[in-house]
């Protein structure tokens, strides 16, 4: 499977809303360079989770977007894009990684079932009947 990174491709305006009509706080949403696996997902909420810093806020991830919720327009750039930029940089790593190890595994499966076939086609050729 050919992964390509994810990456924050920018803010999509016509989907980021304020919380309510008289509010100053918004859900923003951030469109993704690539819809995410839900094993990519898993990862980069973990790493949210475990990340910290003053004016965090919650962040979900589905599909081709990110949306961070209930923040100041003012947050954005300064608070928020460094520090999702970095979980996101982390969270394609351990992906890649997650990837390379599962594709092993794959590999060690397949040279074992092709090990027990061909001692089975060896047993038949020895076999007189």
């Amino acid at each position: 499977m050919n992964f390509v990174n994810v990456e924050i491709k920018g803010l999509n305006e016509s989907r980021t809303k304020p919380i309510s009509s008289n509010s100053l706080i918004y859900d923003v949403v951030l469109d993704l360079s690539s819809s995410v696996p839900s094993e990519w997902a898993e990862i980069f909420d973990s790493n949210w989770d475990s990340r910290g810093y003053n004016m965090k806020r919650k962040v979900t991830v589905s599909q081709k977007s990110l949306t961070i919720q209930q923040c100041g327009l003012d947050e954005i750039e300064s608070e928020h894009i460094p520090n999702l930029k970095d979980v996101i940089n982390s969270t394609n790593r351990q992906y890649n990684e997650f990837l390379n190890r599962r594709s092993k595994q794959k590999e060690i499966l397949e040279a074992e079932q092709k090990k027990r076939k061909d001692e089975v086609m060896k047993l038949k050729d020895k076999i007189k009947f």
